[in-house]
């Protein structure tokens, strides 16, 4: 008994440093290349060592492809949609994904097994699956909990920033650009202020300059964003250009109207905080003002008593 414990903690000792020096190996590789990459940009003005450029070394060096064969095409597509929504627009970010959900279970149950081993190694074999498959299920969700807390948080990036998107495509209008050079001036300025809906926008450009019909790219644009005042906003230009009306009239109306939006949202979230703190006040803050308060009382009985 004792040598097969012994023969385990080996076993879990050596694939712990296996990964570990897997992963090591695979930092210093990435690392390398990006250094020779940066060189080579400062020499010769290159792109290449850019995030994506890397991301996409590495898949064609593992060949990440492999992992989404088994997948069908709706499959890939939707996992490719989750992750642009999410604010992912890497060739490769499905893959990556899945790859991270594979990691994820075998680490979840790395866990179990330790736990079983370290501290309830006398349970049922029964019990013992159990818990092997509850921590790989909880590796299994845990990627995908976070993709979606990350397509929150990027839907609540745009609903902030889309108001000033309209502010300045509104300007740009007025002064007398294009719709579509608008957009593409207005994509540009704020490529650092919103990455992920400039690249949405820019995506819808480049589909428009390939050939698409500008209604069909505003669809493509508000499944990737599947935001609401998104949404509103292509039927806003739809409408204005099949009825032939101003489209900067209409655009300066509905930029009003989200700052309006905006301003209702920000007088709501201060309204929400009296009711959001009691809870804090009534665990941290009460407590410590009913010791203070009765702590005097407490002694000066106890000394009359006494």
């Amino acid at each position: 008994m004792i040598e097969d414990s012994i023969y385990i903690w080996v076993v879990i000792v050596l694939t712990f440093l296996a990964i570990v020096l897997s992963v090591l190996s695979l930092g210093r590789a990435i690392e390398r290349r990006a250094i020779i990459m940066k060189r080579l940009e400062s020499s010769i003005g290159s792109e290449t060592s850019s995030p994506a450029a890397l991301i996409k070394h590495v898949a064609e060096r593992i060949d990440l492809n492999a992992l989404t064969e088994y997948l069908s095409k709706s499959q890939r597509t939707k996992i490719r949609m989750d992750m642009v929504r999410a604010g992912y627009f890497y060739r490769y970010a499905p893959e990556l994904f899945i790859a991270f959900t594979v990691v994820s279970i075998l680490v979840s149950a790395a866990i179990g097994f330790f736990i079983l081993e370290a501290f309830v190694p006398h349970w049922p074999a029964n019990s013992q699956i159990l818990l092997l498959i509850t921590c790989s299920y909880a590796g299994y969700l845990i990627p995908d909990m976070f993709l979606r807390w990350r397509t929150r948080a990027v839907k609540a990036a745009y609903v902030r920033i889309f108001p000033d998107f309209l502010d300045l495509l509104v300007v740009c209008v007025d002064a007398g650009l294009a719709l579509n050079a608008a957009f593409d001036r207005v994509t540009e300025e704020f490529y650092e202020r919103s990455k992920p809906l400039a690249l949405n926008f820019r995506v819808m450009l480049r589909e428009i300059r390939a050939g698409r019909e500008l209604f069909e790219a505003f669809d493509n644009l508000c499944d990737r964003i599947d935001v609401d005042e998104v949404r509103s906003f292509a039927v806003l230009i739809k409408q204005s250009m099949e009825l032939g009306s101003d489209v900067s009239d209409a655009l300066r109306v509905y930029s009003e109207e989200m700052r309006i939006k905006r301003l209702l949202r920000a007088e709501e979230e201060a309204n929400k905080l009296p009711v959001k703190m009691l809870v804090p006040l009534g665990i941290f803050i009460f407590p410590v003002i009913l010791i203070a308060i009765m702590t005097p009382v407490v002694i000066k009985a106890m000394a009359l008593q006494k």
